[in-house]
């Protein structure tokens, strides 16, 4: 089955910690997600929660009659106190302590990576299953950290590698994906970015 991944349409927020914040896309930034990446012809389409997510499926298959499901565990796990703040002005060691391995510390009223990580499996199980009832292409918007955690447990690419790809807002993988005996595991056989904003 071939699955796509597409994170959301640009939000100008480089730099700060954005998990359960509402954040919108920047104008001109659905317009440029649609020209990069609109006609593809979607069986069905699953979004993350938040505005930029559900945004960006709406406006990708608009005019389609194609409905969208918003799937909430497909979320960017919860900074908790620090959701929506910019990185520069957080302690670097409580920043290091949840983002290095072995990822022990939680943010301030956030969640864990290891809650996050069971999140998503319980979200990646409902996205194989209806993946399987139909003909085409699904499609799963969502923020770039759920998408990487996708990339890196369907195809056992190290997590660290995946700093050598660029996936960001905008950018959209395409997925091979079998189920077999041993689980699901899947090809990554297109790596797509959105056009740039004008100006």
């Amino acid at each position: 089955m071939i699955i796509d991944l597409l994170c959301h349409a640009a939000t100008g927020r480089d730099g700060y910690l954005d998990g359960r914040k509402a954040v919108a896309p920047l104008p001109g930034a659905l317009d440029a997600l649609c020209r990069g990446h609109c006609g593809i012809g979607w069986s069905a389409v699953i979004s993350a929660p938040g505005q930029a997510c559900v945004d960006s499926a709406q406006a990708l298959v608009a005019g389609a009659g194609l409905a969208v499901t918003v799937d909430a565990d497909w979320r960017e796990v919860d900074f908790g106190d620090w959701d929506g703040m910019p990185i520069d002005v957080l302690d670097p060691e409580q920043l290091a302590a949840f983002f290095d391995p072995p990822h022990e510390a939680v943010p301030p009223g956030g969640e864990s990576w290891q809650a996050r990580d069971a999140r998503l499996e319980a979200a990646l199980a409902r996205l194989l299953a209806s993946a399987q009832q139909v003909d085409g292409i699904s499609l799963l918007v969502a923020q770039p950290g759920p998408v990487r955690w996708l990339l890196w447990r369907l195809t056992g690419v190290p997590f660290e590698a995946l700093w050598g790809l660029r996936i960001a807002e905008g950018s959209r993988l395409r997925l091979d994906v079998r189920c077999g005996s041993d689980g699901a595991w899947a090809e990554l056989v297109e790596l797509r970015q959105s056009p740039p904003l004008p100006g």
